[in-house]
């Protein structure tokens, strides 16, 4: 909590959950932080279009988050617990890297839908 305080986020709250087969219809972007998280995600569509609940379809939602703003194109976010500080201060500027890009992301794609440009 110390790095996210550091970079003036004091009102934050974790609460994680389990993703949920309802995630891949309501949401455009699920998002993984490892190639192993990417991997799950994919299962889970796989499984859940065998028993009829998916199309399959959804795994194109799918994405390993540095895939957006990431050094290399499957920059992956370590899991910071284990690296102490330093770890949660890596992990930090990850997030906040990938997160601007998508939101460029997004916008370019929107942009491109609406049939005009993203400065």
């Amino acid at each position: 909590m110390s790095v996210l305080k550091d970079n003036g986020i004091t009102d934050y709250r974790h609460q994680a959950r389990k993703v949920t087969i309802e995630d891949f219809r309501e949401y455009d972007y699920v998002l993984g932080m490892d190639e192993d998280n990417v991997e799950d995600l994919r299962d889970l569509v796989k499984r859940a279009a065998k028993k009829g609940a998916l199309s399959g379809d959804e795994a194109g939602r799918i994405h390993m988050y540095g895939e957006f703003g990431g050094k290399t194109k499957g920059e992956e976010i370590g899991d910071p617990y284990y690296g102490g500080r330093d770890g949660f201060e890596v992990a930090y500027e990850q997030v906040t890297r990938f997160g601007k890009a998508l939101l460029r992301h997004i916008e370019v794609e929107a942009a491109k839908e609406l049939g005009s440009s993203v400065p």
